[in-house]
């Protein structure tokens, strides 16, 4: 995380939308995307276009963090791997760097030879982390617009409390 912005409720960190990393762990292969989605319905469409794309893959296991800083949203899929070797993974670097507004996808083709959940574990969060790597990073502001009714008295009392414009 960046030194000089740290999450607040005025901002957050989020991603641009990464290219496909590919890793290849004992004959399976692991693809991994990292995008930025702005709601769970957003991030469910990429979802299927990937299952629709990569429609031979074994495993389609992703994280997504949305929400605010102080209550993020967050789901995981481990789609059939064994409990808790997927998606969590995937989620723990996306938690460390504080990014919402974010979709993580890792595709598994499985080659043959099983990787046992240590192996998962690893596999997952390495092509998570690739693919994290590979994404730019941006702050988004939340913004907020004012309308205030004020007599005339009042807002010339209201500006002269705020001094000059710089």
């Amino acid at each position: 995380m960046s030194p000089s912005i740290q999450p607040d409720s005025d901002h957050f960190r989020t991603l641009q939308d990464g290219p496909e990393v590919e890793i290849k762990i004992r004959g399976s292969i692991f693809r991994a995307r990292a995008c930025h989605v702005v709601t769970e319905t957003v991030a469910r469409q990429r979802l299927d276009a990937s299952r629709k794309r990569y429609h031979d893959a074994s495993h389609h296991c992703w994280a997504m963090r949305l929400g605010t800083t102080e209550d993020p949203f967050e789901r995981v899929d481990d789609d059939g791997e064994p409990a808790q070797t997927a998606g969590l993974p995937i989620l723990r670097p996306m938690q460390r760097e504080g990014l919402l507004q974010s979709l993580v996808l890792v595709v598994r083709w499985f080659g043959g030879t099983k990787l046992g959940t240590g192996g998962l574990v690893r596999a997952y969060g390495e092509s998570a982390q690739r693919a994290l790597d590979a994404a730019g990073r941006r702050t988004c502001w939340r913004e907020e617009q004012l309308d205030l009714q004020v007599d005339y008295a009042d807002l010339l009392r209201l500006l002269s409390d705020w001094g000059p414009c710089p």
